[in-house]
């Protein structure tokens, strides 16, 4: 028990007592953003390697009406894995006949470029990397 002092006298301080073996403590975060525990789990599980998609690359995947399956999504993911190896921050993924700018310490795709438009302009990218299905590029 250690004392403390409130309004000049002393309170002593209980110990507060241990949780019950296997029971979850209670979290202490109010921020509402995941605990250091939390986040270390799921990077242990691997569930920390989602691919998030801004606004902005919704809708520009909407309008040109391109489709990404589960299989798309997990190539994408194994591109950021290999640009964030090499240092890469803010990247350009070739993929199909579509650019994806995406921020790759984030892990989220920012916007969609038709490469089939006449003219393509990409600023602040710093690495590239083109994904292959069946040995070419798509």
């Amino acid at each position: 028990m250690s004392p403390k002092i409130g309004n000049n006298r002393f309170i002593p301080i209980e110990p507060v007592g241990r949780p019950a073996a296997g029971s979850k403590p209670a979290a202490s975060n109010r921020t509402g953003r995941p605990d250091f525990s939390e986040l270390l789990q799921r990077e242990l599980e691997g569930t920390g390697k989602e691919i998030k998609m801004s606004a902005h690359a919704k809708q520009r995947l909407e309008q040109r009406n391109i489709r990404l399956s589960e299989q798309d999504m997990g190539r994408m993911s194994n591109a950021l894995d290999a640009l964030e190896k090499k240092g890469g921050r803010n990247a350009a993924v070739f993929f199909r006949d579509t650019a994806f700018i995406a921020s790759v310490p984030n892990r989220t795709l920012i916007t969609a470029i038709d490469l089939d438009e006449d003219l393509q302009v990409m600023t602040n990218i710093d690495s590239t990397v083109h994904i292959k299905v069946d040995g070419r590029t798509e």
